[in-house]
């Protein structure tokens, strides 16, 4: 029988900082910029962490709040699995903490932005109740083709 598979979401803290950025380097097709990686500490401006499988780094997220009048927003920023690791469950676990997160600190909704073209990344959003709010032409300022991307977002209600 096969060991039982241990699933983790963890702070992120100075001393993973490397390994949250190589993490980014191997699962995004973009670069980030040092601020990124700055702001990803800072727990005021986002909510970032990384995602274990058994003890090992596979996984990471960072989220964006942004403060408003009517309760803070929260956007993905970054949400991703190494890909010997994925279709194991963390990719949910993570987005569940990030929904849980935003409940608790009585957010309205979360977004994130999906490449026009990731058809198995929105199909798994929509799935898990995001939905496509509208296809923004040109969102990529780099050249990508295609350079859209799909804004999608879920309500969020208290459980």
């Amino acid at each position: 029988m096969p060991a039982p598979r241990r699933l983790a979401v963890d702070d992120l803290t100075h001393n993973h900082i490397g390994t949250f950025k190589k993490l980014h380097q191997v699962i995004f097709p973009q670069e980030f910029a040092p601020s990124f990686y700055k702001d990803a500490l800072n727990p005021v401006l986002t909510l970032s962490k990384l995602a274990y499988f058994n003890d090992i780094p596979v996984g990471c997220f960072s989220v964006r709040i942004t403060p408003e009048k009517n309760g803070p927003r929260f956007y993905i920023q970054t949400l991703g699995v190494l890909a010997p690791y994925r279709r194991c469950g963390l990719g949910e676990k993570m987005l569940r903490y990030i929904e849980d997160a935003v409940r608790e600190a009585k957010g309205k909704d979360v977004s994130l932005h999906v490449k026009e073209d990731n058809e198995e990344a929105r199909a798994w959003y929509k799935k898990l109740g995001y939905g496509d709010e509208r296809l923004e032409e040109n969102y990529y300022k780099k050249p990508v083709t295609p350079s859209g991307a799909y804004l999608l977002r879920k309500e969020m209600q208290a459980r």
